[in-house]
């Protein structure tokens, strides 16, 4: 088939992708009966010693330099890739043909030497392949979606890579183990087999479509090709990632073909191949389910985090192998502990393979990606050539080694196995040093996965993915929101775009819910699109997320036309309370938009403690004040505004000011906006250096109000008590039930009753445990009077006697202790002197009793 000068259509793309698919799901068939511990095994009854072993699996390394030739022809040439390709991996495939028959044709001593020389060729026929495959396919799939499709292709193959070990290995054992029939046929058959599937993925690899190649200049200069190949050299991150590479490649090919020796060996485990193949195949499960994860996360947040992450699983699987023990009685532990190995490494190779090799495409430039590619399989190759032969060397250098530790005897096996632990902490290492442009850090991308359930948001995300109603999009957003999972934030990005309204209110409110500013750009794009429809929603969210990053774009909305969303939007900057918002928050605060101007009170209290002096002043004075006037303003704004002054007390507060407000006290008809006020005057008072019993008669009248009920008299009542005690004091006891409030008048008059006599001692020495302390002798002390008094529900007599105590024993009201005791004697004296015919409420005669203490305490 020959390729179009024209661009690929999106549906050819498409179909060439799907072929690929299938391509290397055959390719895989090939490398699964090829490689691993049928490589090994053959090898093995061969004669292969150690030495060999390493020797073998340095081979298909090595064999990566070629591809530095390979990417400089293909790339001199500019012509179709596809026949190359094809052919080449074809022939490279069909040495196995030749391979199956050696112990057929050649003698026992040829059997060795034709085998290293089948496999390298082999290997380099494979070889060459690579950069100008890779550059096809990095043309071939687009850019956004590489980490998804690579993924998907990788699943795949992985399933092949778990289901087609399990028959070949029980057919092997049958053999090699049992001795049934003769192993020759057996490795024959397998091979065969595999030469099959390569004719598959030759058929395949030719149907599959190829993107134009740009032609060659003729004009042009021919390229230097010690420039072309030094040029990734030149590139420093792409040296960077070189050294990882160089690090990962040792580490991981040191002592690869040890550790499937060491289960098959007879002086090692011991094992069948079928077990060895069931565990290879849990491998494969387990990086089949890793797989799309990985592929999910890497176009998410970037190659290199992710590649960081899998890295630190692998360097844990060699430390794990250390523990398994050649002994038959050790078995089901040896199989127990093999099994966590190859989850962990499943997951974790998975991760390494499509995280390394999209980073790869990434770091080079599209026009010398095949370049690239051959310079990084070159210098990986050659690494990766020499380190699995010292491996045998070692092996072989190492075999009588034996160092006892508890139970594990460290053996040339497992010191090859700690070496490679740590060749991948040095991995580890240099990858710190790759920078991606695009991608995220790793403590970051760390603190997503662990700040929610990943794999419950990650199953909720692919419904996402897929063409599901509306009703199923929405649910799953709602059980996102319910995880608050920070993976989300993309997807819910885009379901803000949805076609159906409650989908796009649902991710609204689920980015909320997650509060990662990342989302604040798409919802404040929303706060100003009608045709969205979820400003509203949008406008919350962003209160919710709390990021002043949002104020600008709240600010304008709150002067915007849609009357919701200027509310919704003046919320939200009363949660965010950055000062920023001052401008726009004065500007709302006015009658003619009732809702909205409440909203503004709110968001105004929120950002008073931020605000200067003279801000904090200019707002009170200049926006809030004409606001109480009841003929000005209703009496959700005057409440509003009242609730609002009481924030802005600290820095807005001058005795004009607190004087404006008590004089406003009796005009105003509402008995919730009064209490407001009566709390804001104590507060402004407070702070502007006013006497706190100058304010007490103001308070008291409006106390006495007829209308003063429920919870607008606690707040009154609460404002008269911070003229006399510390902020907070008397707040324990405004919400007490009738028992509660019953124990809590008990103890306070047994404290004064203790505190008055400790204040007699000093004048008069020891006390007469009856003298009555109101001095007026008979009838009982006068707080046992007015104890009696409150338990008949008599409030005000019970307020009163306990006045004339705190008079007769600290002395008229003026008690030596100073200022605190002072005004609090001052306060209950007021309290006290209001009329006997007033609706009174038990809570004042707690109040009275802790301002009894206060006075008594500081005397």
């Amino acid at each position: 088939m020959e390729t179009s000068s024209q661009p690929l259509s999106r549906l050819v793309v498409l179909r060439g992708l799907r072929i690929s698919i299938w391509e290397g799901i055959w390719a895989t068939v090939w490398m699964t009966l090829t490689t691993g511990a049928f490589q090994i095994g053959f090898a093995r009854y061969l004669g292969s010693s150690d030495f060999v072993l390493g020797l073998l699996a340095g081979i298909p390394a090595a064999a990566g330099l070629l591809q530095v030739p390979a990417s400089l022809l293909v790339e001199r040439r500019g012509k179709p890739r596809k026949g190359f390709v094809s052919f080449s991996s074809l022939a490279g495939r069909l040495c196995w043909l030749l391979i199956l028959f050696i112990p057929f044709l050649l003698p026992r001593a040829l059997w060795i030497p034709a085998f290293v020389l089948l496999l390298t060729l082999s290997s380099a026929l494979l070889t060459v392949v690579v950069p100008p495959w890779t550059a096809w396919m990095s043309d071939l799939v687009p850019a956004d979606g590489r980490g998804r499709y690579f993924a998907r292709r990788s699943m795949l193959a992985g399933l092949v890579t778990m289901l087609v070990p399990i028959p070949a290995g029980a057919f092997l054992d049958q053999a090699v183990k049992y001795g049934r029939f003769d192993p020759r046929l057996a490795f024959a058959f397998l091979f065969g087999l595999a030469c099959l599937a390569a004719f598959g993925a030759f058929e395949l690899i030719r149907r599959q479509p190829e993107p134009p190649v740009a032609p060659r200049d003729p004009d042009a200069a021919p390229a230097n090709p010690f420039r072309q190949i030094s040029a990734p050299l030149a590139d420093a991150n792409f040296r960077r990632f070189i050294t990882y590479a160089a690090f990962m490649v040792v580490g991981q090919t040191f002592a690869g073909q040890f550790f499937t020796a060491w289960q098959v060996d007879e002086r090692a485990l011991n094992l069948p191949y079928l077990a060895v193949q069931v565990q290879g195949a849990i491998a494969a499960g387990a990086a089949l389910a890793a797989t799309p994860a990985w592929g999910y996360l890497a176009d998410k947040y970037g190659s290199r985090p992710l590649l960081m992450l899998a890295n630190v699983g692998t360097l844990v699987t060699p430390l794990l192998w250390i523990f398994t023990v050649p002994r038959p009685e050790a078995m089901p532990m040896n199989l127990a502990l093999i099994l966590v190995i190859n989850v962990f490494s499943g997951v974790s190779w998975a991760g390494v393979g499509l995280a390394q090799f999209n980073l790869l495409l990434g770091s080079a430039p599209a026009a010398s990606r095949a370049t690239y590619t051959a310079v990084f399989s070159a210098i990986t190759g050659i690494l990766g050539g020499i380190a699995p032969v010292v491996g045998g060397a070692l092996m072989e250098a190492l075999r009588s080694t034996a160092i006892p530790i508890g139970f594990v005897v460290l053996n040339n096996y497992k010191l090859l196995f700690l070496g490679t632990a740590l060749l991948r902490v040095g991995a580890c290492l240099a990858l710190t040093r790759v920078s991606e442009p695009e991608g995220r850090s790793t403590r970051y991308v760390l603190g997503q996965l662990t700040s929610a359930r990943p794999v419950s948001s990650f199953l909720r995300l692919r419904q996402l993915s897929r063409p599901v109603g509306a009703s199923e999009r929405e649910r799953a957003i709602e059980q996102i929101a319910e995880l608050r999972s920070p993976l989300a934030v993309e997807e819910l990005v885009e379901a803000l775009d949805d076609v159906s309204l409650p989908v796009r209110e649902s991710a609204a409110r689920a980015l909320g819910e997650i509060r990662d500013p990342r989302a604040i750009p798409a919802l404040a794009a929303k706060l100003s699109d009608p045709a969205a429809a979820v400003g509203e929603e949008a406008a919350a969210a962003l209160g919710v997320i709390g990021d002043a990053k949002a104020t600008p774009a709240l600010a304008a909305a709150a002067s915007g036309e849609d009357a919701g969303v200027r509310v919704a939007a003046l919320k939200a900057l009363a949660r965010i309370g950055d000062p920023g918002a001052l401008p726009a928050i004065t500007d709302a605060l006015t009658v003619e938009h009732p809702t909205a101007c409440e909203a503004a009170c709110a968001a105004l209290a929120a950002v008073a403690p931020r605000l200067s002096v003279a801000e904090a002043r200019r707002a009170t004075e200049e926006c809030l004040f004409p606001l109480l006037p009841p003929e000005r303003a209703p009496r959700g704004i005057r409440f509003a505004a009242a609730r609002a002054l009481v924030a802005l007390a600290g820095p807005a507060a001058t005795l004009d000011a607190t004087q404006a407000i008590l004089e406003g006290l009796p005009w105003e008809p509402d008995a919730a906006v009064a209490a407001q006020m009566a709390a804001a005057a104590v507060r402004f008072g407070t702070a502007a250096g006013r006497a706190p019993e100058t304010l007490t008669a103001s308070l008291l009248a409006v106390l006495d109000r007829p209308d003063m009920r429920g919870l607008a008299y606690k707040q009154a009542l609460e404002a008269v008590a911070e003229t006399g005690l510390p902020d907070g004091a008397f707040y324990r006891y405004l919400g007490l039930s009738e028992m509660a409030r019953d124990e809590a008048a008990t103890r306070l008059v047994e404290e004064a009753r203790r505190s008055l006599k400790s204040l007699r001692r000093p004048r008069g020495g020891e006390a007469d445990e009856d003298e009555d302390l109101s001095g007026g002798g008979g009838g009982g002390d006068t707080l046992a009077r007015a104890l009696e008094a409150y338990t008949e529900g008599r409030y005000a007599a019970a307020v009163r006697a306990t006045a004339e105590a705190a008079a007769r024993q600290v002395g008229g009201g003026a008690p030596r202790g100073g200022n605190p005791g002072r005004i609090a004697a001052a306060v209950l004296g007021a309290l006290a002197r209001r009329p006997d015919d007033r609706d009174a409420r038990p809570e004042e005669f707690l109040l009275a009793l802790l301002l009894l203490r206060r006075s008594a305490s500081a005397a």
